[in-house]
């Protein structure tokens, strides 16, 4: 009795473990997230000018099935990419990664995007270090293409 008992409640758990896994499949969400997105941010160092808008491009990282790229992040330019891991439902910035060419680097401080159900927007929060001491707090809203 006591090993039907075990069987059983092994059999339980597997398939609660698949049903979370189902729910929280990070491929799907990139596949979901990838492409064009139209960028409206706010920057606390720039807050005396109007919001910037410009386009990023995300795309899947093929070394990594939970990380992505975003082209264009901050808007540095196109074939310069920051990455961002995608845990439960939020894309978390990879902290103190530099991002920039040879006009200027950036190194991304920590950041968050929020997803939503229906993914077609991404709300963000991330600090920016431009180089020079100057940290820039911003928010920015990506709505899908």
């Amino acid at each position: 009795m006591k090993k039907i008992a075990l069987i059983s409640l092994v059999f339980v758990l597997f398939l609660f473990s698949c049903e979370k896994e189902n729910l929280d499949n990070v491929s799907d969400i990139r596949e979901k997230i990838e492409g064009q997105w139209n960028v409206q941010e706010d920057s606390e160092l720039l807050k005396s000018t109007n919001t910037t808008n410009y386009i990023v491009n995300i795309l899947s990282s093929d070394l990594d099935t939970s990380i992505i790229l975003i082209d264009n992040f901050y808007q540095v330019g196109w074939g310069i990419y920051a990455e961002g891991e995608i845990r439960n439902g939020k894309i978390y910035l990879s902290p103190y990664q530099e991002i920039g060419d040879n006009y200027g680097t950036f190194t991304i401080v920590s950041g968050t995007g929020s997803i939503s159900s229906n993914y077609s927007q991404i709300l963000w929060t991330y600090v920016i270090d431009d180089g020079t001491g100057n940290i820039d707090h911003i928010q920015a809203t990506y709505t899908k293409q």
